[in-house]
């Protein structure tokens, strides 16, 4: 099992070691390059999470990371600490950043 925080989920179904899981909301951080086809927004994520935003406060890292990419696209999302998902989002400093709140299933 993981060390870091991850959103509260349930196991629909179980294949050998394959889960199809529902998750309850949560918040991500993300970032939209529209000229890549590789995870390319990792590190301006990780440097959000590490202090560089306007309260110069760490969050937590937590799992998963998605990662989506296409034809001239990639997005790359973190999943806010719990902490976070009733909360507005630090203030940017990275102004690329996407804040996006999943539906609650």
């Amino acid at each position: 099992m993981s060390n870091y925080e991850t959103p509260e989920y349930a196991v629909v179904e179980k294949d050998g070691e394959l889960e199809l899981r529902t998750y309850k909301s949560y918040l991500t951080a993300s970032i939209e390059d529209l000229k890549s086809e590789s995870p390319s927004g990792f590190n301006q994520i990780f440097d959000y999470i590490s202090g560089n935003n306007s309260k110069r406060e760490k969050i937590a890292m937590t799992v998963p990371v998605f990662n989506e990419l296409g034809a001239g696209i990639s997005i790359t999302a973190f999943v806010l600490p719990a902490k976070y998902a009733n909360e507005s989002p630090l203030n940017l400093v990275i102004q690329e950043l996407l804040f996006k709140r999943s539906r609650k299933n």
